[in-house]
């Protein structure tokens, strides 16, 4: 490791940091990135100084936050930028007081330098023995945080919570003027009047309840938006359903500059307003689209993938699995090979996700390789959507 030039130790570390943070299924990262500090004291500089190692930190359970905020230096707070924290979300009143279950909030009021936030669930809670006999309990989830009032200016603010274990109410106490990228999840609710007038990423990965699905076009609408990813849910109608008169608030509003559009397992859109919407959007770079077809197929919108893409990830399924739509599949596949596989300029990244039976048809897999093969573009038959799970 030492014998490589220290430019490339640097996007060494910086990758493995990177991958650290990842969020698979929810998963809160640990703190393994902090091993690496304690190897030798060039590698402690390099990984720690130059590439940033000390800027994040992420906080798992009860005993780590009060460890962290034992032993934690002033100078050593203010260099962190991105926290990963769980949060227990309780206050407790006893005696005319109220203060948070957690030691969280003394941890995050050290933070000066914060900018982006990640809010996980917390399950090591402390023992009902360390409160105070006949205390009461409520769940204010910012004010659990942050109970002086006072939140750091957060450029990021990124939720990871379950939809079955507990709600979260935002923007009480952070502030939105500076949020810059948003993700909601699971039971969560925003002020009614909120304006993020800053916003240009918004994720949507399984947000429950009716909140959203009526509050959407007020809250998001006027924003000048580059990046907007939604994930329906494991279960429809359980979770909040992206429907035509969301997509359209957006691109037809404010976000028509969009330059990253995810969509996975969208089962309340149509077809002709994907390509309506689609035509509408002339910066596209990258598409990643699983459309779940429920009552018609139509092929118009592949021909509406503007020519600006970069990228493009898509699969199509029917919901009627006893009744398949196997005509209009092919068509579609047969425009898909017309407009993207055979495009020239070629896109650079293709993936493309059909029944084998249609992909199979007239040997479309192998033509489809052999022309990726000639043109030099990166092209995948076959599920990508786990990849893409944001």
């Amino acid at each position: 490791m030492l014998s490589l030039p220290v430019e490339l130790r640097i996007l060494i570390y910086a990758l493995y940091l990177s991958e650290l943070q990842h969020v698979p299924g929810n998963q809160q990262p640990k703190n393994t990135h902090f091993r690496l500090l304690h190897v030798c004291r060039q590698i402690s500089y390099e990984a720690g100084q130059l590439a940033n190692f000390r800027s994040y930190v992420s906080l798992i359970h009860e005993d780590q936050i009060a460890a962290f905020n034992a032993n934690i230096s002033t100078e050593a707070a203010s260099r962190i930028l991105h926290a990963d924290v769980a949060n227990d979300s309780r206050l407790v009143h006893a005696s005319g007081h109220s203060v948070p279950a957690s030691e969280l909030y003394l941890v995050l009021s050290k933070l000066v330098s914060l900018r982006r936030l990640r809010v996980f669930e917390h399950n090591r809670t402390r023992p009902m023995k360390d409160f105070i006999l006949g205390a009461r309990f409520t769940v204010e989830f910012e004010k659990a945080m942050f109970p002086s009032g006072r939140a750091p200016q957060l450029d990021s603010y990124e939720l990871y919570l379950s939809p079955l274990k507990s709600s979260a109410r935002i923007f009480q106490v952070v502030s939105c003027n500076s949020v810059q990228r948003l993700r909601l999840s699971g039971d969560c609710g925003l002020p009614q009047g909120t304006k993020l007038p800053r916003l240009t990423n918004l994720a949507i990965n399984g947000v429950t309840g009716h909140y959203l699905e009526q509050h959407m076009e007020e809250y998001f609408a006027q924003c000048q938006l580059k990046e907007f990813q939604y994930t329906q849910g494991a279960k429809p109608g359980a979770y909040f359903e992206l429907r035509d008169r969301h997509l359209n608030s957006l691109v037809f509003g404010s976000a028509s500059g969009l330059h990253k559009l995810v969509l996975l397992g969208c089962s309340r859109l149509s077809s002709l307003t994907l390509t309506s919407c689609l035509r509408h959007l002339d910066q596209l770079r990258y598409l990643a689209l699983s459309f779940v077809s429920v009552h018609e197929l139509d092929s118009d919108f592949v021909s509406a993938f503007p020519s600006s893409l970069i990228v493009l990830k898509f699969s199509i399924s029917n919901a009627w699995y006893t009744n398949p739509l196997l005509q209009e599949e092919h068509k579609l596949c047969d425009s898909v090979e017309d407009l993207i596989i055979k495009r020239r300029p070629p896109l650079k990244f293709v993936f493309v996700n059909f029944r084998d039976e249609v992909t199979a048809m007239s040997g479309r897999g192998k033509r489809w390789t052999r022309i990726a093969e000639e043109r030099k573009f990166a092209l995948q038959l076959g599920a990508w959507e786990e990849d893409e799970i944001f």
